[in-house]
């Protein structure tokens, strides 16, 4: 079963994708559909994606003819535009200009107006061919100019034409919200179960912890914590091994080790993510990393910073701004420790605003 993080990031691809032919850019919706490929686990999730993909590539056969017509223009010709009939001043690869009401319009292909989109393909394909109808349906189900009902109305010509669509018509109703299928998140153990099960653990890895003196050893044992996490005994036993590799991998200075069990906890628990992440990289701020690692701090946390600004966690942002300053000038990096010092300043002013607004 995916986590929860899986399906926000699927439904993150997908909607991307989805929107990126809305705006006529094929090269983002087939990099976001490559990605959402390898993130689909289940066989409904392996379905909205390979609909979308058939969807982007039929679009793309659209958007084929309009280049077609388009090279196949000379100046002087007429094009009928609903009741409106323009002409062809100009035709180059990069723009099409028209003469419209007495004026020049200029138009770069992805700026085309839908109407002249569709009047452009026309001109190329085959009026005749059922074919034609998938493609332009295509076009209007990811246009805004056009709507779901209107790609509907041409495919449903194209299969009584003998076009088999059942596989691609769902596409028109798929949604990619998929996070909230997801299994409930656990609500974080607390009081003397915590306890208990934090001691039986110290208990039962009592030789692995007296061993783990250095960075390899504390990840070393961190590594294996989050390997046996799955198969603890109950929810509490779970959240207790994690959080205990997760503070031996941030001593150890393990930046990317120390996402993946914060991704565990977040995947599993009702944890405030954007504060576990914050304490977790304060910590390996103060661990024993190299000046490799502490340049991948820094951009963890100028990242991670500006996901707290935008959640509004400025208290967080505050944080994370201090630990990029430390990561900044364990790097060496004399542009990092800039950046990172007006970060800085211009959280605390944004709190100070923020502070000032409530009184």
């Amino acid at each position: 079963m995916p986590t929860r993080r899986e399906l926000e990031d699927l439904g993150r691809a997908l909607s991307t994708a989805r929107t990126a032919l809305s705006e006529r850019n094929l090269d983002v919706a087939e990099e976001q559909l490559k990605l959402a490929e390898g993130l689909a686990q289940l066989p409904e999730h392996k379905g909205l994606v390979e609909r979308l993909d058939k969807l982007r590539e039929y679009v793309g056969e659209f958007w084929n003819a309009v280049r077609d017509a388009l090279e196949a223009l000379e100046p002087g010709q007429e094009l009928t535009i609903g009741n409106t009939i323009v002409a062809v001043v100009e035709v180059t690869p990069e723009r099409l200009v028209l003469r419209v009401a007495g004026q020049n319009r200029r138009y770069r292909l992805e700026e085309l107006p839908s109407g002249l989109a569709i009047v452009l393909a026309d001109r190329w394909f085959d009026a005749s061919a059922p074919s034609t109808k998938v493609f332009k349906g295509a076009f209007m189900a990811v246009d805004r100019s056009y709507t779901p009902a209107d790609a509907r109305r041409l495919w449903d010509e194209a299969q009584r034409a003998g076009v088999p669509l059942d596989d691609l018509l769902p596409v028109l109703d798929d949604q990619y919200e998929l996070a909230s299928s997801a299994q409930p998140l656990t609500a974080l153990p607390e009081g003397a179960a915590l306890s208990e099960a934090e001691k039986r653990i110290k208990q039962q890895y009592a030789a692995e912890l007296a061993e783990a003196t250095t960075a390899s050893a504390r990840t070393s044992l961190a590594q294996a914590l989050l390997k046996a996490s799955p198969a603890a005994e109950g929810a509490t036993e779970r959240y207790a091994l994690l959080r205990l590799a997760l503070g031996l991998a941030a001593q150890a200075g393990q930046l990317e080790l120390t996402g993946q069990i914060v991704d565990e906890l977040a995947a599993a628990f009702a944890v405030d993510e954007l504060e576990t992440r914050t304490a977790a990289l304060e910590a390996l701020a103060d661990s024993p990393i190299g000046s490799q690692s502490a340049r991948s701090l820094f951009n963890s946390a100028m990242e991670l910073g500006n996901q707290s600004g935008k959640a509004e966690r400025l208290d967080l942002a505050e944080r994370l701004a201090a630990t990029a300053v430390k990561a900044a000038r364990r790097s060496g990096d004399e542009r990092m420790s800039r950046l990172a010092v007006q970060r800085k300043r211009e959280v605390a002013m944004l709190r100070a605003q923020a502070q000032s607004a409530t009184r």
